[in-house]
């Protein structure tokens, strides 16, 4: 029977019972039912099947079977395998299956089984595999499979097991093949696998097993293979795999294992394949795998491995296949991969490995492929692979190689492919394939090779095929194809891919496929000679013509001759070579070099015939080229060709916008490299440079506007313009970058003053209420904007020194702008300058801009100017409230950034010992009755919490993460503000506490305090939040590295009453200075008086800040003296309140020593009685102190 049969009348497809099926058809008692496969039977029950006898396949799967009866299938002697799979079979009772001597499989997947009861399976005594994958089992409970011994393959995948219980499968005896992936188990059980002595294939793979506890296999003496990758295992401790004789194969792949103990697999002396690709190892310890003396294939790539030891792979002898792709490996040890006889393969694509160091591949004596694509290789060291004698293969892709050393390869006499695409090599140098005699593919393909020497691939005796694609610059050469053709017409046919480019005979390049370089195209290749260590590149030239070449002033010349063709050297397969046909390089011609007379007489000849339209564009060309000589000009050349270029410029908006302007501002960015030495004379003497400064500004102003908007940037400088109309315009933003090595010049016009531009560009913003308050006269001007921009200061530097004046720093690009013959200045909104810092070292940013006002020396002016944005070493944003051009000045004081450093441990080592001397002041004179009562010990406590709050703001705020997050940065300046001008004004507090007390006779009422905190408490609040609100929050910014004030709030919202607060101070002390001198003609006062007097003087200066006066004095010679004595005693000064009032002020110390007394137990009584006597006596000394200071 087959599917779609009919048994007794009926479709296969209409059973739906069956006992029906049974009864109708009258099946005798001995017939054999093999097919019944998708139906739609819903039940089996007891009894339908008894009696056939000799029924041996019995196949019920895909039908609706949600049940089997106790005793469905019995009395069938010969039955040999029930398939019920993909049915609705939910749970197995007890003797489903029993009594079925000759059962040898049973298949019960795709179900919606839970749980197997005890005793599901009796007296099966020839069941050899039950098939329970894709169910819906979460338990396997003990004797679960008792009666069953003979079982030898049990699958359970796909359920959802959460675990294993001890001896879960213990009477399993037989069994050879568990099944247990993609299931939910977290943990194996020590003892859930006892006893299985023939298990062969344990897969616990896609399971969440996240740790092998120790000897959790042990005693399988049979197992083969053990499956565990996609798991969650995090780490593989020793003694996790013992007593495992047999053990072949371990895929622990797809885990998160970071790292593996030493001789972690110690016992598995027959494993073969481990596999640890896609885990999280990023190192392989030495010895790792010292024990698997027969391991062969080891595969550890898609891991975070980053070095490879000397010695991580010793004594793996038989190892044949290593697999390192994927990693994050940066360099590769010298003898990394020693003493691997057998070793055929290593894979280390897509790593980080940057250099091949010498004898990195050494006595591998077998190995026959490497694979190192995809890695950042930028150079092949000679000796690289050594005593590789099978070495057929080496792919060499994807890496950064731009240059092959001579006889790089040249151990590598058996190597058939070598592939070296996708690189960024340039040339193909003489020597580079030495020795290559067999190789015979060789893969070149998109590089950046534009040319090959005569002589590269003669000694590829052997080569098949030489893939040369995607080197859109390649010079076409003789060399190549006369080999090709030589081993052609003598061996075998050679396959070039590729196309080349030449110009022979016609003046732009021709793309031909190389092979159809014609043999009669005979040429001299490029070559490059040396004189006075110069070099001179001399590019290909077809024989019987000069090649000329610039040379200092002038041009230096070479004949190419021709010579006769090569021939066959060798007809030895090892050692045959063919020569090229190619022409003969002439001594070269380098008289003429240092000729610049042609200079002077070509200007003069230009300047005597005028400038006309007619001449206009192709004199334009000529001092383009002619300035390409500036570095060779005289005195005398700079004026004749400036004095063209002026002449020119009437004739620009007439001009052809693509060469006119172009040549002109080649010519001046041309000018521009000369010497710097020679500029300043011409600019004494002529006013060269402001006269090209000039020019450089009346281009963008003159040139005609075919589009919205033109751009063009050259190495020095450039230029933009952009049509407007005053209706509609909504500010102008002009982007400039002059590029690196690795990004392209660019410069944009966006006709708004809000659009994104990319970080790495200098920015001029021009907000879109320019023309306010504009005269109508001015306004009908407004047609277009110009910029310009120059890649340093060099002319402007040029200027100050031809007059004599100080040069300063100027630190980023020069960027202007102008509207043609209007005046922009007091602008309500101001213009906005980005800047990118050049060099990163240097300190105090200054927005300058060029002031050349008549009656002055032109200069850098910061007049109406100011920092908007500080990021230090990165950018700084410019506000400017008129329009030309302008910079960012900076001063580099070397000296200074090497003493920031130790001022800055200076100041946090003593704010950290301020800052505990305040908190043990507070609580002193705050625990103590008798010193809390007292005014002053008010006052004073209120002053140390604002200091404390101060030192503790600038240890845990001043550090670099603060300045990273804007809003944290922020923060930590406002609330350093708040604190300091707290303090500040605590001391004024003090200041006044002891100047009522020494010169007004009259008590201080209670009220003192309470009024006194409000306005200290509350004033810097109003004053930090109205600095807050203004400028947009951008009044605290980050600066110098440190969080503080922008320079305006700074001089307003701190300075200004700080220095007021400090005058009063100051005026106080002074006053208490001239009161004790008075008090020292009293001859009553004693000795130790007076020194309580002195003492007591030191604990005033600091008391009233006086330490803070001391920048004031830092300028000049003295600045670096007083900035270390600021630095020293300021930070101290919580340690000097300290040991003024709490140390060596007697009834303070009074106070501690009662609390001591009775912490020792003194006699209570006589203590009070002393203590009480000298705070009496202290209370009377205090108020003196208080009419006295």
């Amino acid at each position: 029977m087959t599917n779609g049969c009919r048994i007794c009348g009926f479709h296969t497809e209409d059973i739906t019972h069956i006992k029906a099926l049974v009864r109708k058809c009258h099946l005798p008692m001995r017939h054999v039912i093999r097919y019944l496969s998708h139906n739609k039977i819903t039940k089996i029950e007891n009894g339908p099947l008894r009696n056939l006898q000799n029924l041996m396949y019995l196949l019920l799967s895909n039908n609706n079977i949600s049940k089997i009866e106790k005793k469905s299938f019995v009395n069938l002697p010969e039955l040999y395998e029930i398939r019920l799979s993909d049915n609705k079979i939910s749970k197995i009772e007890k003797e489903s299956f029993v009594n079925l001597p000759k059962l040898h499989e049973i298949r019960l997947s795709d179900n919606k089984i839970s749980k197997i009861e005890k005793e599901s399976f009796v007296n099966l005594p020839k069941l050899h595999e039950i098939d329970l994958a894709r169910n819906e089992i979460s338990k396997i409970e003990q004797n679960s499979f008792v009666n069953v011994t003979r079982v030898n393959t049990l699958d359970l995948s796909h359920n959802a097991i959460s675990s294993l219980e001890q001896n879960a499968f213990e009477t399993l005896t037989e069994i050879e093949r568990l099944y247990l992936s993609h299931n939910k188990i977290t943990k194996i059980e020590n003892g859930s696998l006892r006893n299985l002595q023939n298990l062969m294939y344990l897969l616990l793979s896609n399971n969440n097993i996240s740790k092998i506890e120790k000897k959790s296999f042990v005693n399988l003496p049979e197992l083969y293979e053990i499956r565990l990758s996609d798991n969650k295992i995090s780490k593989i401790e020793k003694e996790s795999f013992v007593n495992l004789p047999k053990l072949h194969e371990i895929d622990l792949s797809h885990n998160a294992i970071s790292s593996l103990e030493q001789n972690a697999f110690e016992t598995l002396t027959k494993l073969k394949t481990l596999d640890l690709s896609h885990n999280a190892i990023s190192s392989l310890e030495q010895n790792a795998f010292e024990t698997l003396t027969e391991i062969e294939r080891l595969y550890l790539s898609h891991n975070k491995i980053t070095k490879i030891e000397n010695g991580s792979l010793r004594n793996v002898q038989n190892l044949v296949s290593l697999l390192l792709s994927n990693n994050n490996i940066s360099k590769i040890e010298k003898k990394s991969f020693v003493n691997l006889p057998e070793l055929y393969e290593i894979r280390l694509s897509d790593n980080k490995i940057s250099k091949i160091e010498k004898e990195s591949f050494v006595n591998l004596p077998k190995l026959h492929e490497i694979r190192l694509s995809d890695n950042k290789i930028s150079k092949i060291e000679k000796e690289s692979f050594v005593n590789l004698p099978k070495l057929h293969e080496i792919d060499l892709s994807h890496n950064a190689i731009s240059s092959l050393e001579q006889n790089a390869f040249e151990t590598l006499t058996e190597i058939e492919r070598l592939d070296l695409s996708n690189n960024n090599m340039s040339s193909v140098t003489q020597g580079a394939f030495e020795n290559l005699y067999n190789l015979k593919h060789l893969n070149l393909s998109y590089n950046n090779i534009q040319m090959y020497e005569d002589g590269a691939f003669s000694p590829l005796g052997n080569i098949k095929t030489i893939n040369l694609n995607g080197n859109e610059k390649l010079k076409c050469g003789h060399h190549l194809p006369a080999v090709v053709n030589c081993m052609t017409s003598r061996f075998y046919d050679v396959k070039v891919l590729g196309e080349c480019l030449t110009n022979l005979d016609t003046e732009e390049d021709v793309l031909m496929p190389i092979m159809n370089y014609s043999r009669s195209q005979m040429v001299c290749n490029k070559d490059t000679t040396s004189i006075n260590n110069e070099d001179f590149n001399w590019q290909m030239t077809k024989v019987g013509t000069n090649a000329t070449i610039p040379c200092h002033a002038n041009v230096a010349t070479r004949h190419c001759s021709s010579r006769k063709a090569g021939y066959l050297e060798s007809q030895n397969k090892t050692s045959r070579k063919c020569s090229p046909v190619t022409g003969v390089w002439q001594e070269p011609d380098m008289s003429q070099c240092n000729n610049t007379e042609w200079i002077t007489q070509a200007l003069k000849s230009i300047k005597s015939k005028g400038v006309d339209v007619e001449k206009f564009e192709r004199l334009s060309i000529t001092l383009r080229n002619i300035s390409q000589r500036s570095v060779y000009f005289k005195a005398e050349d700079f004026d004749l060709i400036v004095d063209i270029c002026e002449k020119m410029m009437p004739l620009l908006p007439i001009a052809s916008l693509n060469i006119m302007p172009k040549n002109i501002l080649l010519t001046i960015d041309n000018i521009i490299n000369a010497p710097e030495k020679i500029l300043v004379e011409v600019q004494q003497s002529h006013g060269i440079v402001s006269r090209m400064l000039q020019i450089i500004e009346v281009i963008p102003e003159k040139i005609p506007l075919e589009e919205q908007r033109v751009t063009a940037i050259y190495s020095n400088l450039g230029i933009g313009a952009a049509k407007v109309e005053k209706s509609t315009f909504n500010g102008h933003i002009h982007a400039v970058s002059f590029g690196t090595n690795e990004t392209e010049a660019r410069s944009e016009i966006y006709n708004d003053s809000v659009s994104q531009v990319e970080d790495m560009m200098d920015i001029i913003s021009l907000p879109k209420s320019l023309l306010k308050h504009r005269k109508d006269e001015e306004q009908s001007k407004f047609s277009r904007i110009s910029f310009f921009c120059l890649r340093d200061d060099k002319l402007y530097r040029v200027i100050q020194t031809s007059n004599n004046q100080t040069t300063t720093k100027v630190d980023s690009r020069i960027i202007a702008a102008n509207i043609p013959n209007v005046n922009i200045t007091n602008l309500d909104e101001p213009v906005t300058i980005s800047f990118n810092v050049i060099d990163q070292n240097v300190t105090n940013p200054q927005c300058v801009y060029w002031d050349d006002s008549p009656g002055q020396n032109p200069n850098w002016s910061s007049k109406g100017c100011n920092i908007y944005k500080y990021v230090p070493g990165k950018n700084v944003v410019c506000s400017c409230n008129h329009l030309t051009s302008f910079a960012l000045l900076m001063n580099v004081y070397q000296k200074e950034m090497e003493n920031n450093s130790l001022l800055s441990i200076i100041s946090n080592v003593g704010c950290g010992i301020s800052f505990v001397c305040l908190v043990l002041t507070i609580i002193i004179h705050a625990y103590f009755k008798n010193l809390w009562k007292l005014m002053a010990s008010k006052v004073l406590v209120n002053l140390c919490v604002s200091l404390a709050a101060t030192c503790l703001i600038f240890l845990v705020g001043f550090q670099e993460y603060s300045t990273k997050i804007a809003a944290v940065c922020k923060a930590v300046a406002a609330l350093l503000h708040y604190f300091l001008l707290t303090s500040f004004l605590w001391m004024a507090v003090e200041a006044v506490h002891i100047y009522r007390g020494l010169f007004v006779f009259k008590p201080i009422r209670s009220s003192f305090i309470k009024k006194s905190s409000i306005l200290v408490w509350g004033i810097p609040a109003v004053i930090v939040i109205i600095t807050l609100a203004t400028n947009n929050m951008n009044n605290y910014i980050k600066s110098d590295q440190v969080c503080w004030l922008y320079r305006k709030a700074f001089y307003a919202a701190f300075l200004a009453p700080v220095v007021i607060i400090l005058f009063i101070n100051l005026v106080i002390f002074l006053r208490v200075m001239w009161r004790l001198n008075s008090m020292q003609n009293d001859t009553q006062v004693e000795h130790k008086t007076k020194k309580v007097r002195v003492f007591g003087i030191v604990g005033l200066c600091f008391l009233l800040g006086l330490p803070w006066v001391l920048p004031f004095f830092a300028h000049g010679e003295a600045a670096e003296a007083f900035h270390l004595l600021f630095a020293i005693f300021n930070p101290l000064q919580g340690m000097f309140i300290f040991l003024c009032y709490c140390i060596y002020k007697k009834d303070t110390r009074d106070v501690i020593c009662l609390f001591v007394c009775k912490r020792k137990t003194w006699e209570p009584r006589q203590a009070l009685e002393n203590i009480r006597s000298s705070i009496s006596h202290h209370e009377t000394e205090c108020k003196k102190a208080e009419t006295n200071l």
